[in-house]
């Protein structure tokens, strides 16, 4: 996992907004990439000047609200051939999974735009279960919204706070050095008078 979040913030650096668009897309499709991490990556170079704040929230948004509504109609649209390709039919607890999904269809879409790799999975499902459209895309885009909100400005801040926090360190650094010459020749002072 670490190989391909090394290759993804690279992919990020170098192609900026369509890396983070495409991203966004295919995980929300059917591909489990770390997608909070990359996003609050994008808040950490956001902070850096390397990305605009606002532009990688619309970005991330857009790619993960469209990856999204795609692997969801993918299997609204061609739910009979693929529960029986799969031979999905047969599996006891599919029944008892869609009366769920129909019943905490908002929750459980909601819900799973924070855990990044579930979320297409939710899609999916969703898809089988008959969720409304309708319903869908409005618990997708809230979700998406609040946690792309949250992972960019968490990276945002840290980004920030860790140039402010290196100047203080360096600052606190200098300040124990000064206060331990001062001891160090009171010491030897006092030592030199006794």
């Amino acid at each position: 996992m670490d190989y391909i979040l090394s290759v993804l913030l690279s992919y990020l650096l170098l192609y900026k907004y369509f890396a983070l668009f495409s991203v966004m897309y295919l995980a929300g499709l059917i591909i489990p990439f770390p997608i909070n991490t990359l996003v609050f990556a994008a808040g950490v170079f956001a902070s850096q000047g390397y990305f605009n704040l606002w532009m990688s929230f619309i970005v991330a948004l857009s790619g993960n609200v469209l990856g999204d509504y795609t692997g969801y109609l993918l299997t609204a649209i061609w739910k009979e051939r693929y529960v029986k390709r799969r031979h999905l039919e047969k599996v006891p607890y599919l029944p008892a999974l869609e009366r769920y999904l129909r019943r905490y269809a908002g929750l459980t879409v909601f819900f799973s735009r924070f855990l990044g790799v579930a979320g297409c999975t939710v899609n999916f499902l969703s898809g089988l279960a008959g969720v409304s459209k309708r319903r869908f895309l409005t618990f997708d885009i809230l979700g998406n919204a609040i946690s792309s909100g949250v992972f960019l400005l968490g990276g945002y801040i840290l980004g920030t706070f860790t140039e402010t926090f290196s100047d203080s360190m360096s600052l606190i650094g200098l300040m124990i050095m000064i206060t331990f010459v001062i001891i160090i020749i009171i010491n030897v002072i006092k030592r030199k008078t006794s």
